[in-house]
């Protein structure tokens, strides 16, 4: 499928973290190839733009400091 970069303040579905990019992607108005991940352990730090909204819509605990489970 296609996907856009999460975007907390938008209202078009883009405010809903759905996956977490496995490598970074140029900017582009043209779709990209890009692998990604919707499980996983994850250092929390490590990640760009994550924030307290991403984590709950991508269903992800923290069972200790700075380590995700999506």
């Amino acid at each position: 499928g296609l996907y856009v970069p999460y975007a907390k303040a938008s209202a078009d579905g883009s405010q809903v973290a759905k996956l977490i990019l496995a490598e970074t992607v140029p900017a582009s108005a043209d779709p990209q190839n890009a692998g990604a991940y919707a499980t996983g352990i994850f250092y929390k730090d490590l990640l760009t733009g994550l924030d307290a909204d991403a984590i709950t819509a991508l269903g992800a605990r923290e069972p200790v400091p700075n380590l995700l489970i999506v």
